[in-house]
């Protein structure tokens, strides 16, 4: 191996290795650090590792790396996505192909030097728009490195071929586990499955399991019957990730952990305890890495962790100088009579270079800066919209607040990071409700503030991180809450390491104030 780590991430991937015999790990280090390069030294001692990522989009810097360090991979990347569904002719009947071993797309002859210069997504893509399907092909290769998205772990574990090692790559996102496990039935989605499977041999078989659902969804359900039973339909000739999404929705409603929710749609099935998911990494041997993972005490009492040890490192101290406004709050009963204050202090710390990336609660708070801020987002926006210069502001949890890489020859635009309010997770609806009282009634009198703080914290902690992409990045934060004393000790900070401020501009140090 030509390329050479550096000797804080030899020393990271050493001291995991010394307790990976014995104990799982969480490991946290700052953006910049070089964690993908650490996780695939680790990977070269272990043997086959799968990796796993929120997104395909995250396959890149895994795939890079490994070039990087000389080491091979495959994986998956969904069947659905670039399955050709194709339906052939056997006498008058028209064969929907469902396996496969019997696809007339089916392939074996590929390169693997493609893989390695375009990416499995891209390999996969170039395959599809050439009417050539290779997902079966590389489901059959083998590497020293797999990658995956979350679900593969937690839904379709028969598939992953790594199992050295489990390496969960932004292992925060692990936090918002619902949103991978909740399923909904619904008309529309019945209708386009009758359509796919209309005219084809399995017609039959498909529609009375979907009359089933559709009679359960618009009339059992209200009358509090049990939901089909999906097995007795005798699906396991169609192999459909929709069916099977259905299916697997249906048992869990046998589980405490999960509830159904009516909707004008159809229904929902959701879960409200994330151990019962998370949990099953008890089973094997992970990597947890995240520049802003939750909480040891979170990972053990809320996600169910057990026997692993929290590695943090700090390799360098990123330029940062922070700012507290203790004047202004976003607290409901405060937020009318703070918000021209709110406008006018955002207004005046734009920067004339770069980014300055303001982080709300909401779309209502975000509303207050049209016409002041040169890009505000609403639900509809789209990254590819936001410029590379001016006030941006993001919403919490929204497109923009993680994730997303202001990024410029390697370096951050973004100057400045401006946290207005606390952002807090909405627990107005019914579900948070129901999730709340849930993990309140298994955990303790003080879960609510436990749960809100925490996610808030990483929220915080994400936004921040936008403007650190290398460590000779700089930038300034303004904390503008009077609430934020406790996430400091999150950032690492005590309060003699914030300026306060008073109005927009002027500050001084916190030991005078």
């Amino acid at each position: 191996m030509d390329f050479e780590l550096r000797p804080y991430q030899k020393e990271a991937a050493e001291r995991i290795l010394s307790v990976i015999d014995e104990k799982s790990v969480a490991f946290q280090s700052p953006t910049g650090s070089g964690k993908t390069l650490i996780a695939l030294e680790v990977a070269r001692h272990l043997g086959p590792t799968s990796v796993y990522s929120r997104t395909l989009t995250q396959y890149f810097s895994w795939e890079r790396d490994c070039r990087k360090v000389g080491l091979s991979f495959a994986g998956l990347a969904g069947k659905d996505r670039f399955c050709l569904r194709p339906k052939v002719r056997d006498g008058d009947r028209l064969v929907s192909v469902t396996r496969c071993p019997l696809c007339p797309f089916f392939d074996k002859k590929f390169s693997r030097k493609q893989v390695n210069e375009l990416g499995i997504v891209g390999f996969l893509e170039r395959q599809r728009a050439a009417q050539r399907c290779a997902y079966s092909w590389i489901k059959l290769q083998k590497a020293d490195v797999y990658l995956y998205t979350y679900p593969y772990y937690f839904f379709y574990r028969r598939l992953v071929k790594g199992n050295s090692l489990h390496v969960f790559d932004e292992a925060h996102n692990l936090m918002h586990v619902q949103d991978m496990v909740d399923v909904s039935i619904t008309s529309q989605k019945i209708a386009r499955l009758r359509a796919t499977y209309a005219g084809t041999d399995v017609q039959d078989t498909v529609y009375a399991a979907l009359d089933a659902l559709e009679s359960w969804i618009e009339k059992g359900v209200k009358e509090d019957q049990r939901p089909p039973d999906l097995d007795s339909f005798h699906l396991e000739d169609v192999e459909d990730h929709q069916l099977a999404s259905f299916k697997r929705a249906l048992e869990k409603l046998e589980d405490p952990s999960y509830r159904l929710y009516v909707t004008p749609e159809g229904v929902i099935i959701k879960l409200m305890d994330p151990s019962s998911v998370l949990s099953k990494l008890n089973e094997d041997r992970w990597l947890l890495m995240s520049g802003t993972l939750p909480s040891k005490s979170y990972m053990e009492k809320v996600w169910g962790l057990k026997d692993f040890a929290f590695i943090s490192i700090n390799p360098f101290t990123p330029n940062l100088t922070f700012y507290w406004n203790r004047d202004l709050s976003t607290k409901y009963s405060l937020r009318e009579s703070n918000r021209e204050s709110y406008v006018k202090v955002v207004s005046s710390l734009r920067r004339p270079d770069g980014i300055t990336l303001v982080l709300v609660p909401s779309y209502e708070v975000a509303s207050w800066f049209r016409g002041v801020a040169d890009y505000v987002e609403d639900s509809s926006s789209s990254v590819r919209s936001v410029p590379s210069a001016g006030l941006v502001v993001a919403v919490a949890r929204g497109k923009l607040s993680e994730g997303v890489e202001f990024v410029r020859d390697g370096k951050s635009v973004v100057k400045r990071v401006v946290i207005v309010g606390i952002p807090y997770p909405n627990v107005g609806d019914t579900y948070s409700k129901d999730v709340l009282e849930f993990l309140t009634q298994k955990m303790g009198k003080r879960t609510t503030w436990f749960l809100l703080k925490e996610e808030a914290s990483i929220i915080i902690r994400q936004a921040i991180g936008r403007a650190v992409r290398s460590e000779s990045d700089s930038a300034e934060v303004f904390l503008l809450d009077r609430r934020m004393e406790p996430f400091l000790r999150d950032m690492g900070l005590s309060i003699k390491q914030v300026k306060i401020m008073r109005g927009a501009v002027q500050q001084r140090s916190s030991q005078n104030a």
